[in-house]
């Protein structure tokens, strides 16, 4: 039995001195691993970081196309409610979009600015009316789409107000041509 001990604590001794002698002669990482290894970060967070913006951009013109919606019904909803023809009005001031729903036949006083960078309206202003039954009035036509994009004309987003009833939808991309 103390054979076996011995030849069990020898077989120990000579293990952890083999595990002490390669962790001293291979430890560390040698420069070319290093610089590969920040070279393969650095492509991936390239890819990434385009990504990331134009998922960004996405996301800000969608906010807008659902802000310029919610303005809409707003007006459709109001027009209904107190009885009259209200409408609902977007503007492009400078870099920012500007909306407003006001009682038909008057300027607004006070706008809403969309705190969105980069996202822009296709034409100089926009704006649709609704009578008291919430319905396009009959002697207006229907308004061409309410159309958004970035400023670089990618990611187009718009709103559309489908029938003289006042049905509204979106639509993107191509949809919006």
């Amino acid at each position: 039995m103390t054979t076996a001990m011995t030849a069990i604590t020898s077989f120990l001794k000579r293990r952890k001195r083999r595990q002490l002698e390669s962790h001293s002669s291979t430890a560390g990482f040698t420069m070319i691993e290093l610089m590969a290894v920040v070279a393969i970060v650095g492509i991936l967070a390239a890819i990434s970081g385009a990504g990331y913006l134009g998922w960004m951009a996405r996301m800000r013109v969608n906010k807008v196309q659902d802000t310029a919606l919610q303005a809409i019904r707003q007006a459709q909803t109001t027009a209904r409610q107190k009885k009259g023809t209200w409408k609902a009005i977007f503007q492009q001031q400078g870099d920012q979009v500007q909306w407003a729903v006001n009682v038909d036949q008057t300027t607004p006083t006070s706008w809403n600015t969309i705190d969105e960078p980069d996202v822009i309206l296709t034409v100089a202003s926009w704006e649709v009316s609704f009578d008291y039954k919430g319905q396009i009035p009959s002697e207006n036509s229907l308004p061409p789409k309410l159309v958004l994009s970035n400023k670089n004309g990618g990611n187009k987003r718009c709103v559309i107000v489908k029938t003289i009833l006042g049905a509204v939808s979106t639509a993107r991309d191509a949809d919006c041509n």
